[in-house]
């Protein structure tokens, strides 16, 4: 009995034994777990706080290259010369990427300044030797800057290492300070004044039109034109000639007021019952409506409407005093200005040299193909006209640019092929045949003195037969001209009302009087316009009416604005700066008395259309633009130019009618992509005056967006790009 007590008493023990070994074990696991959690929990603790110390030391970064720039500029942000300049007195540019202090392969001038800048190093905001503790303990051991700069702005990086006890964490925080993006290259047509170019057009979206796929009719979005500050409409009915006879396809904007041809103030109501006219879309979605054919409807231009907050409705096909504030421009932006293609880092609104060798130093494409003739500057052309054969200058292209004044001629067999930025510091000839994708930038003018269109594989556009993608930016610092601007109006004479004086571009003789007083001959002594009354005749060019119109503008704008810096046109630099004052939209004749001189001296901003220091002459120009007319067949072909162009100075576009100058362009013109200058000036007055008819047609290449951007250095922007941790 004693030893069965015994041994229940050892079971019994064994019993305890395990089941305290088991608690134990518990114990230990819930004590194990509650250590780890809260090391894990210590752990993460430490990382958010020093997480928190680097982007503390990203803020610090942030006030000192961006926030002190604020202070130290009055609050408010000024142009990218500015903040360069307050850049640099923190940490230098740096374009040597491997560190080793000489240019190598892949090393470029990235910011074209001709200069190549070493700063592997970058700067210390706060170093090993002034760490910065906060108050909650952790250390911010270094603040790190380093700096690339490029043609449009400057990249910072802001590196920063925090300690906490034994760890440490690093972060870094990239920073973008550049120019505004322009949004000027989501519009068909933009121009500060809209005038003749609204008298005959038709203006519509490239892709509806090549589309063949009845499926998709009704899919394709509206087009935009813009005017920031008039547009002229010309009325008198649907059997008046002269009348407006235009379609947008799309919406039509304007920042100030539209008149008739002879300024007349029209009225919403007014402009609903003119010949300009829309193409209808959707209201709700901005869908151009399609019939089952794919036909487009007719109808008339009706302002836009409020909502019951008092902004504007959106998807209308006419904006009238169109707002400029973001948050009013309801259906989209609308920029307000055209800013300088290339830096104007004084702002006497040319290009200067220094200005444009950045461009040069940055053109990194090439122009292969066609003909590539250079003539240097201080040099001239001696040909009569377009060159059949290159010259040195495919050398210098083939790495980006031309040092100099270039024509360039493509054909069907050898188009000029360009690949990406292609740079002329002089002026520009452009002819023929383009293949490939990029942009040429000038310096000066350009001068489309024919057909320029894509090398594209038949039945196709912007595609080439062998697949490459075809696109061209054209973009000028001085103006850009496609055809003859040089020749005399043909309109009535003062003394012999009703009889016109036809100078015939197909009739190459010297000019005479033939019966009933009129003049014929392309080559005569009184065709080309002076700039001034000569030799008894008194009448103007469409070009010099323009430039009147255009340099009045400027001329009430610096009247208006002490600080304003005015910039003048003028054909030549041999006659004077003039302006037009008159109630109408043309100087047909320099005895107005409208015509006004305006007084310049040294220091006046003024563009020449001729060739700079005529290095090539105006009569090599009208022998290149006679040959292009008797390469035109007797059935018509238009003046066509596909792309974009892009001044923020003046363009022109000028053909001449079949029945009074004899041209077998009949008066017509066709641009495939988008024209945006603030001075635009297009004459394409149709085959005849027997009626109203479309005669300028405007394809809108949504592409061309993709083309060219510009950036908009007149005001420095910032923003945070990528942050990474590690």
């Amino acid at each position: 009995m004693r030893q069965q007590t015994t041994h229940e008493a050892g079971m019994a023990l064994i019993l305890v034994v395990m089941i305290t070994v088991v608690i134990l074990g518990a114990v230990t696991l819930v004590v194990t777990s509650v250590q780890t959690d809260r090391s894990r929990t210590d752990s993460s603790i430490q990382a958010t706080r020093l997480d928190e110390a680097v982007k503390g030391g990203t803020d610090i970064g942030i006030e000192r290259v961006w926030r002190q720039y604020l202070v130290a500029n009055g609050g408010a942000t000024g142009n990218m010369t500015s903040y360069l300049t307050f850049i640099n007195g923190l940490v230098p540019n740096n374009e040597d990427t491997n560190g080793n202090g000489q240019q190598d392969t892949g090393e470029t001038d990235a910011n074209g300044n001709g200069v190549f800048e070493s700063n592997p190093a970058g700067a210390d905001l706060v170093g090993e030797a002034d760490n910065k503790i906060l108050l909650t303990g952790e250390q911010i051991r270094r603040i790190h800057l380093s700096r690339a700069d490029d043609t449009s702005g400057t990249t910072i990086t802001v590196t920063t290492t925090a300690k906490l006890g034994t760890s440490t964490k690093t972060g870094s925080q990239t920073l973008r300070v550049t120019g505004a993006l322009f949004k000027g290259f989501d519009y068909g047509v933009l121009a500060m004044n809209v005038s003749c170019i609204l008298c005959h057009c038709e203006i519509k979206p490239l892709d509806l039109i090549s589309n063949t796929d009845a499926t998709k009719y009704g899919t394709f979005d509206r087009i935009k034109v813009g005017s920031l500050q008039s547009i002229m409409v010309r009325t008198g009915g649907s059997s008046d000639p002269f009348s407006a006879n235009s379609h947008v396809a799309g919406t039509t904007y304007s920042r100030g007021n539209v008149y008739n041809q002879s300024y007349g103030l029209m009225t919403a109501a007014q402009l609903a019952s003119s010949t300009f006219d829309a193409y209808s879309f959707s209201s709700t979605t901005g869908k151009i409506a399609q019939s089952a054919t794919g036909g487009m409807t007719s109808v008339s231009l009706s302002n836009a409407t409020t909502n019951a907050q008092g902004k504007l409705n959106q998807n209308a096909n006419l904006y009238l005093n169109y707002p400029t504030s973001d948050s009013l421009m309801t259906d989209g932006e609308l920029p307000s200005t055209f800013p300088a293609p290339y830096n104007d880092a004084n702002g006497n609104r040319l290009v200067d040299t220094g200005e444009f060798a950045t461009v040069m130093s940055s053109a990194t494409g090439s122009i292969t193909g066609g003909v590539a003739y250079g003539v240097p500057s201080g040099s001239t052309y001696t040909g009569s006209g377009l060159p059949t054969t290159s010259n040195s200058a495919t050398t210098s292209l083939a790495s980006g640019s031309y040092d100099g004044n270039l024509i360039l001629n493509g054909t069907a067999a050898s188009p000029i092929t360009i690949d990406g930025k292609v740079a002329v510091n002089g002026d520009l000839v452009l002819n023929g045949k383009v293949k490939g994708w990029g942009q040429l930038q000038v310096k000066g003018n350009v001068y489309i003195v024919g057909d320029t269109t894509y090398a594209d594989a038949p039945g196709t556009f912007g595609v080439a037969s062998d697949g490459t993608r075809n696109g061209l930016a054209v973009v000028a610092g001085g103006n850009i001209i496609m055809g003859d601007y040089l020749t005399r109006s043909a309109l009535d004479k003062p003394s012999t009302t009703g009889v016109l004086n036809e100078y015939q571009v197909k009739t190459r003789v010297q000019h005479q009087t033939v019966t009933g007083g009129k003049d014929v001959g392309y080559y005569g002594v009184n065709v080309v316009d002076p700039g001034f009354t000569s030799a008894g005749e008194t009448l103007t060019s469409f070009t010099s009416s323009e430039l009147m119109v255009f340099n009045q503008r400027e001329y009430q704008m610096a009247a208006a604005n002490p600080s304003y810096k005015p910039r003048y046109y003028r054909i030549r630099p041999t006659q004077p700066v003039e302006r037009y004052t008159g109630a109408s939209q043309d100087a047909f004749y320099y005895t107005d008395p409208a015509i006004s001189i305006i007084s310049t001296n040294a220091s006046t901003s003024i563009l020449n259309l001729s060739p700079s220091a005529y290095w090539m002459t105006e009569a090599q120009l009208r022998d290149i633009w006679w040959a292009d007319e008797q390469s035109r067949p007797s059935s018509g072909r238009a003046f066509q130019f596909d792309g974009l162009l892009y001044s923020n100075n003046a363009i022109f576009g000028l053909v001449r009618s079949n029945v009074r100058h004899g041209s077998y362009t009949m008066g017509q013109m066709v641009v495939r992509g988008s024209i945006i200058s603030p001075d635009l000036g297009i004459l394409a007055p149709g085959a005849n005056d027997a009626a109203s008819r479309p005669a300028f047609t405007l394809y809108y290449d949504r592409r061309v967006s993709s083309f060219y951007q510009i950036v908009d250095t007149t005001q420095a922007t910032f923003k945070r790009l990528v942050y990474l941790g590690y």
